[in-house]
């Protein structure tokens, strides 16, 4: 009988354990990577000049093309020309925007007042080199139902046409003066003040405040200049250092009995996958975060019951491998997950993403003859400058609340 009462108590504790509430919570960690270029092409010397009205605030020597070597040569493999234009200015300009409102049978009409001003800095770059540019494999279409054709209409011949013959040269006279390259690397800075009732309050508050906004704005365009021509050039032939903010999947219910260890491991992720760069191979990581992944594909082995509660929790372990396995550059890891999703048919639309952005990922690199994204050098990675992508965001919007 106490052996009875004893197995019923354990089975009560498991089903109790197992059927437990999931709340999930989503997080963003940021992760550094390096770009692919939009050209494959080797390697080689390039040749920059920069000139206008601005050329002064730029130092050629700030500019790296990187994985290429700089030089004075005309016969240079790449020629990059940058032209600064210089600032202007923007003159204020008063908007004014009336509404009616009506109330017991009366029309009361209210005036709105504010003042805008666009400042400009203008520049421009162009590049002359070899062409050997990426193309990303087309998207798959989602299944539809697919409308009847309309049978194109039929032609009538023209009898002056129908023994015509003139042969067509081909125009194979190419432009050896277009470049293989134009960027725009202008910038606009709007300033605007509040809306007042009165357009002298507006205006007086655009006087105080506006000249100011463009100093600033001037001095920032000079200022960024330089990072401005790195990645665009780097875009073009070398490659940038990146970073995103990439969702990974907490537990919110602490009475979960997985609660500590689930978010201790996707904590974990931070701290591991913060450590990642872009000029270093992947091999220390992947080391690294070996136990977290091995516990999750645990998790998602035991919480595999056809309940609300435990499908969202496999989700979350699963959606949590996929990212590691993506930003770790494992395709063939990312598909598998993705392929697991569809299967099982739970959130059968994230593996469907998963596979869609693992295929391409793997065509990208396949292009490149890339084993990753990332570049091997001696580079201090935190020297590097790359785009502000803003302070850590919030918590998104918890999933599973019902």
């Amino acid at each position: 009988m106490r052996k009875i009462l004893l197995a019923t108590l354990l089975v009560s504790f498991v089903c109790c354990a197992f059927g437990q509430k999931t709340k999930i919570r989503k997080k963003r960690y940021a992760i550094e990577y390096a770009s692919l270029p939009k050209h494959k092409v080797e390697p080689g010397t390039y040749k920059l000049s920069v000139s206008g009205m601005g050329s002064y605030a730029i130092s050629e020597d700030d500019i790296n093309l990187r994985g290429w070597t700089q030089t004075e040569d005309e016969d240079a493999d790449v020629k990059v020309k940058v032209k600064v234009n210089g600032f202007r200015a923007g003159k204020g300009q008063k908007k004014s925007k009336t509404t009616e409102t009506k109330k017991d049978g009366k029309t009361t009409k209210t005036t709105n007042y504010w003042y805008i001003a666009e400042s400009k800095g203008n520049a421009s770059m162009r590049i002359w080199g070899p062409t050997n540019e990426y193309k990303p494999p087309a998207k798959k279409k989602k299944n539809k139902k697919k409308k009847a054709k309309k049978k194109p209409a039929k032609e009538e011949t023209n009898a002056f046409l129908s023994d015509v013959e003139i042969s067509e040269e081909e125009n194979t006279d190419a432009d050896s003066d277009e470049p293989a390259g134009r960027y725009n690397l202008g910038r606009t800075y709007t300033y605007k003040t509040s809306t007042y009732s009165s357009s002298g309050k507006a205006y007086e508050q655009y006087k105080n405040e506006a000249p100011a906004f463009a100093d600033d704005s001037r001095e920032s365009f000079y200022n960024n200049m330089g990072h401005n021509i790195n990645t665009q050039l780097n875009d073009f032939y070398g490659y940038n250092r990146k970073r995103d903010w990439v969702v990974f999947k907490r537990l919110k219910s602490k009475k979960h009995p997985e609660y500590k260890k689930f978010n201790d491991a996707t904590d974990a992720i931070k701290v591991i996958m913060g450590k990642k760069k872009f000029n270093k191979s992947n091999d220390e990581i992947i080391a690294a975060v070996g136990p977290i992944l091995d516990y999750f594909n645990s998790v998602a082995d035991k919480y595999s019951k056809d309940d609300k509660h435990q499908k969202r929790f496999k989700s979350a372990a699963m959606f949590n491998s996929a990212q590691i396995y993506y930003y770790l550059d494992m395709t063939e890891e990312v598909k598998d997950i993705a392929n697991k999703y569809i299967r099982w048919g739970h959130d059968k639309g994230i593996g469907e993403d998963f596979k869609e952005k693992a295929e391409r990922l793997e065509h990208l690199l396949a292009f490149h003859g890339a084993q990753g994204r990332f570049y091997v050098t001696d580079e201090n990675a935190d020297d590097v400058w790359t785009e502000d992508i803003g302070d850590e965001p919030s918590d998104e919007e918890d999933e599973g609340n019902e």
